[in-house]
């Protein structure tokens, strides 16, 4: 588009530089009046005598200005084929509406030197293992350019090599087409860069086959910025983190996290509460029973630094263990937060190997291909950054025959009432709803329990009581 407006700007100086020579040409003819016909008649009859020199004068300033043109339309074309103005990274949402396996491949993708039609191809990192059809496979997500359909489009191609040779597979056509296997596409257009094409006007393959204006979930977001303040701006002209001039990206600091350092640093433990009072609170003679009935979530950290959470998918991730059988692993797959059941009997491990589960898992996810983990419990479409103050479901059918608009994903679910919560309270973010912090901790008011004092004792409500809760960590 910048070339184009670069030409129609040259075009239009040439018309209006041609003006006088047209108005010169009316007065000629006495369409504005006879005295001016006469001074056109006295100017052509005066001659100015011309000079080699003037010659060669008047052939430069006609082409010196084309020169210049042309060598700007070079420059701009070097720079969009060499990926001068390229974003190195997008952050792409990719919803489960219809397939679940597609939202596996959302996460971040990276700009490769890969070309396809003079535009540049980005890579997702990750490689997703699944079975289909009793066949395993193993699938990378591209965002590339289909010339046949002109369209840029999304799509999984069959891979299980390493990243490196992402660019010998892309220019295999027998390995990558990118017409092919096609999960999202662009409207028809010739721009190079997708971030000049509005999420909205894409569109998602369905469970029949067809194409649909895309779930309003989608989108993809870069992850470049150019000064500080690109990196969240906080309270007293603070920000969350620097741009780092070499690659364009943030650096995070004070345990913030997230492409924009736009998270808090993520809450250390989370409960998972309900907002009324179990059925065996009260003991018999209808007293109530003070104990903790909130399970706790532990996060994972690093393993080179045990004071650093551990990312997944630009995420921390929690486990739930529960006494005697096992927990539920707390991962962000791309747009949902979800549970996956975890059996530490069949790891060999015991509810005090918190240390070496730790490890395992940080190993596990940190591999270059992840296979699917099954949910037991998913969290409501978000993008979030950490699972506190979230809707839970539960997957009671599977999805089954699905319409163009309708259906798919997960099946049909059932709404669950807990929810995250970060224990730990401030006066700004996480306040207590029926107490006072002190100290990060809730000191509840008489007839109130919970973390942050939401449980009432004596009336269960209806529905969730509405609390300022901190969804992306603890406030700074």
């Amino acid at each position: 588009t910048n070339i184009v407006d670069l030409f129609a700007n040259f075009a239009a100086m040439e018309f209006i530089s041609h003006i006088d020579e047209l108005f010169f040409l009316l007065a000629s003819q006495s369409y504005v009046g006879r005295d001016l016909c006469i001074a056109t008649e006295e100017m052509k009859n005066i001659k100015i005598p011309s000079s080699i020199q003037g010659r060669s004068a008047k052939k430069i300033l006609l082409f010196f200005p084309m020169i210049i043109t042309f060598a700007g339309w070079g420059w701009v074309q070097r720079q969009l084929l060499t990926g001068k103005y390229l974003e190195p990274f997008f952050t792409v949402f990719i919803p489960d509406d219809f397939n679940v396996k597609d939202s596996y491949l959302s996460g971040v993708y990276a700009a490769t030197k890969c070309q396809s039609k003079r535009r540049f191809s980005y890579v997702n990192e990750k490689i997703v293992n699944y079975d289909d059809e009793d066949e395993n496979v193993s699938v990378r997500g591209v965002i590339s350019y289909c010339s046949e359909s002109e369209t840029w489009v999304l799509n999984s191609y069959l891979t299980a090599k390493k990243v490196e040779n992402v660019c010998f597979e892309l220019a295999n056509n027998e390995i990558y087409d990118p017409c092919k296997r096609i999960l999202l596409q662009s409207p028809r257009t010739k721009k190079y860069n997708i971030n000049e094409i509005s999420p909205k006007e894409w569109f998602m393959k369905s469970s029949e086959g067809g194409f649909v204006p895309v779930p309003s979930f989608f989108n993809y977001v870069s992850n470049e910025c150019q000064e500080d303040r690109d990196c969240s701006v906080l309270r007293n002209d603070k920000y969350g983190g620097t741009c780092n001039k070499d690659t364009n990206t943030c650096d995070c600091t004070g345990g913030r996290f997230g492409k924009s350092c736009e998270y808090s640093k993520p809450c250390a433990i989370h409960h998972e509460t309900s907002f009324s009072l179990k059925e065996n609170q009260y003991n018999e003679g209808g007293q109530y029973i003070e104990e903790n009935f909130e399970n706790v979530a532990t996060i994972i950290n690093k393993i080179e630094d045990e004071t650093e959470p551990f990312l997944y998918n630009n995420h921390p991730v929690y486990f739930q263990s529960h006494e005697g059988w096992g927990g539920f692993l707390i991962f962000y797959q791309g747009v949902r937060f979800i549970q996956h059941y975890v059996d530490l009997n069949e790891l060999n491990l015991t509810d005090v190997d918190v240390d070496i589960f730790n490890d395992l898992v940080v190993e596990y996810l940190s591999n270059d291909t992840i296979p699917i983990l099954p949910p037991t419990f998913i969290s409501e479409q978000t993008d979030a950054g950490s699972p506190d103050g979230l809707e839970w479901y539960e997957i009671i059918t599977d999805a089954g025959k699905v319409t163009k608009t309708k259906g798919g994903g997960f099946g049909k679910l059932a709404l669950l009432k807990f929810q995250f919560i970060c224990p730990e309270c401030s006066l700004v973010g996480n306040r207590c709803g029926n107490g006072q912090c002190n100290n990060g901790t809730c000191v509840c008011e008489e007839g109130y329990d919970g973390s942050l004092c939401q449980i009432p004792r004596t009336e269960a409500p209806t529905s969730p009581p509405t609390l300022n809760l901190n969804v992306t960590g603890i406030p700074s």
